[in-house]
């Protein structure tokens, strides 16, 4: 359903939803509050804008949410070159990781079975990702048993001594 185009206007050639089989909402969580900065304010509203605009992202999810975590600005670190030094350097992305889960699971927002977390700095390079990724999911229920098997049989793959040939 979801398939990227090169432009501005990713999902524009998106296919009907009649097939649709799942639930897919998006969640647009800030490590701060969007009151003490109005670049995060406007970056919300062009994406709101191009969800809602007929063809918009609004044929690939079901909802769009816009939650902050309200960290403070001083906690909301993420310096890695301080990595030895610091003890929190990575502290903003791990407190808004914590933030979003706690917000997914309280309920507030809908019943949901699992999420999926993609950063915000990451564009889908692959037509209909979502449908593969909501997929996965549904075919390998509970996700993470799966992801507990699969890493199991990567480990035991990388213990195994190598064959010579």
């Amino acid at each position: 359903r979801c398939k990227r185009k090169p432009k501005k206007n990713y999902f524009d050639d998106v296919s009907s939803d009649a097939t649709r089989t799942t639930s897919v909402d998006l969640f647009l969580f800030y490590s701060q509050t969007f009151s003490d900065n109005k670049d995060a304010v406007n970056a919300v509203d062009t994406i709101l804008e191009e969800f809602y605009n007929p063809g918009g992202w609004s044929r690939c999810f079901d909802n769009i949410y816009v939650v902050e975590a309200n960290i403070p600005q001083e906690l909301d670190l993420y310096i890695p070159t301080a990595q030895e030094e610091l003890y929190n350097w990575v502290n903003g992305p791990n407190r808004q990781y914590e933030a979003g889960f706690r917000i997914i699971q309280s309920g507030e927002w809908g019943d949901y079975d699992g999420f999926y977390l993609m950063e915000g700095d990451s564009v889908p390079v692959k037509n209909y990702w979502l449908d593969v990724i909501t997929g996965e999911i549904d075919a390998h229920r509970p996700f993470a048993v799966f992801c507990r098997l699969l890493y199991l049989r990567l480990i035991s793959t990388i213990r195994q001594p190598l064959q010579s040939v």
